[in-house]
């Protein structure tokens, strides 16, 4: 595979098949959450809402997942936004997901 002539390289795969399946679950996404996730979003709620961190917030199985998530919303609340936690999770899971698929492809194509 080539563009303009110059050999495709597996990192430009990599990030071409990752920002696809990024699309892809932005185009396909639902709002049928489970029980873990409204758990863990409504405990980075209060985090950010001045409540303090639960258990729930630096969760074993979860350690870095639900303080990403509350970064992200934390930062999309200072500029002005006001997104559903639930829907920053399901975003930063779908965007490490994309991360994963580009350097399983990476590594495939070396």
């Amino acid at each position: 595979m080539t563009t303009r002539g110059r050999p495709i390289t597996p990192a430009q795969e990599a990030v071409t098949a990752g920002a696809v399946s990024f699309a892809v679950y932005l185009l396909t996404r639902t709002r049928d959450f489970g029980g873990d996730d409204t758990v863990f979003a409504t405990a980075v709620d209060a985090l950010l809402g001045g409540k303090g961190a639960s258990m729930e917030v630096v969760h074993p199985h979860h350690p870095v997942y639900n303080l990403l998530v509350a970064a992200v919303t934390g930062v999309l609340r200072l500029v002005g936004l006001r997104p559903l936690v639930l829907d920053v999770g399901a975003g930063v899971a779908a965007l490490a997901a994309a991360g994963a698929t580009g350097v399983v492809v990476w590594l495939l194509r070396r």
